[in-house]
């Protein structure tokens, strides 16, 4: 895990959370619908699916409230929630080429990255970004071009 957190492209960052503190099913059930429902809006159909299967998705189901109330923390979840499209990863799916999400994005993990050497390279024992695809296609004259073109790859 701390090896896969090193090689991530993108610096991590760590919210502590008390076991105290961790919603159940119920409260997950709860803050998701608070979120997700309006009077004239009912949750997506994939969520009702997974609340209503709880042996299956309990641990979804809380891992989403839970990360609902962590936006509702940064107060950032009436801007976040509105924008929010769900869709079921499937990795079989995805190899397979038949992805149920509309933008049909590669996922790359943290290794891949590091092995393909996207953006960084490891030289002498050291990590330096000369040679790597990302500074190979860096042309940007601002660090904000910098910043979507990173995001971009």
């Amino acid at each position: 895990m701390i090896k896969i957190l090193r090689s991530s492209p993108v610096s991590p960052s760590f919210f502590y959370i008390p076991s105290t503190e961790i919603m159940d099913f119920r409260d997950s059930v709860m803050i998701i619908e608070h979120y997700l429902s309006s009077e004239a809006k009912r949750p997506p159909k994939l969520i009702n699916d997974m609340i209503e299967d709880i042996n299956e998705n309990k641990p979804a189901v809380s891992a989403l409230g839970n990360a609902i109330k962590y936006l509702e923390s940064l107060k950032i979840v009436e801007k976040t929630i509105p924008l929010s499209t769900f869709f079921q990863y499937s990795h079989e799916r995805m190899l397979q080429g038949k992805s149920q999400c509309t933008n049909q994005k590669m996922i790359l993990d943290a290794q891949v990255l590091e092995n393909l050497e996207i953006f960084e390279v490891q030289q002498n024992n050291t990590k330096t970004s000369e040679g790597s695809l990302f500074k190979f296609i860096d042309k940007c004259s601002t660090k904000f071009g910098q910043r979507l073109l990173k995001n971009w790859l």
